[in-house]
């Protein structure tokens, strides 16, 4: 049982940062678990977008890795390093989208963030990552980047170029793309068992998340064209 003071305590001081936040927002303080804390509200509010701290710690980031947010209840995940850079506190310009070369389709909760997307005017680049030995697939491999330009996700996607990188550690083409074309969002897709299930569990894609400098938006979709079904 937690001492009723802390608890007093801690519910004012979200109530003092929810009142600080530029748009309306309700404070809650939920005795439980951390998974079952997150699923009462996401069972309560039905959100569009679940925003957590990414922190540069040693911990366990497969902490939120290993819930089923993205991969089972479709719902899109964004993690927030703890220290952004005070030039990235603003509205995003500019969203890397980085997919596998084959086709997908996101979960209906990913594609409901079009509005939110198209209100932000957020541009969004596809890139893929190609290894030294598929150089060949690099230079004509499109299937990811039609699946994105019929995702849905934001109107833009529509006329999204494709950023083509050659490197034979995925995550490290990821992050090259990003400094090239200067984002300030990084977008990748949570296939449950897929690509991404399997780039966290490499220690040095982790740290590179951990210690990422801009936000990591993780979208729930499906391969083959499995329209609304997910692993």
């Amino acid at each position: 049982m937690l001492d009723v003071s802390y608890v007093r305590e801690v519910r004012q001081s979200l109530d003092n940062a929810a009142a600080a936040l530029p748009v309306p927002a309700t404070a809650e303080v939920i005795e439980t678990d951390w998974y079952d804390a997150v699923q009462q509200a996401l069972d309560t509010h039905r959100p569009l977008l679940l925003i957590a701290g990414l922190t540069a710690t040693h911990g366990r980031l497969e902490e939120w890795l290993t819930l089923p947010l993205a991969h089972q209840t479709g719902y899109p995940l964004l993690l927030v390093p703890e220290h952004l850079p005070a030039a990235n506190l603003k509205p995003p310009h500019r969203l890397v989208l980085a997919v596998e070369d084959r086709a997908f389709t996101l979960t209906l909760e990913a594609r409901a963030l079009a509005p939110l997307l198209d209100a932000l005017g957020c541009e969004v680049i596809t890139t893929t990552v190609f290894s030294p030995a598929s150089r060949e697939d690099a230079a004509s491999g499109d299937a990811g980047w039609h699946a994105v330009q019929r995702s849905g996700l934001a109107t833009a996607v529509a006329h999204s170029p494709l950023h083509k990188v050659v490197d034979a550690r995925p995550a490290a083409g990821i992050w090259q793309a990003v400094d090239e074309l200067e984002a300030d969002v990084l977008a990748l897709l949570d296939q449950g068992h897929g690509w991404v299930h399997k780039m966290f569990s490499s220690s040095t894609v982790t740290q590179a998340i951990r210690f990422s400098q801009v936000p990591v938006l993780l979208l729930s979709a499906s391969l083959n064209g499995a329209a609304d079904a997910v692993d």
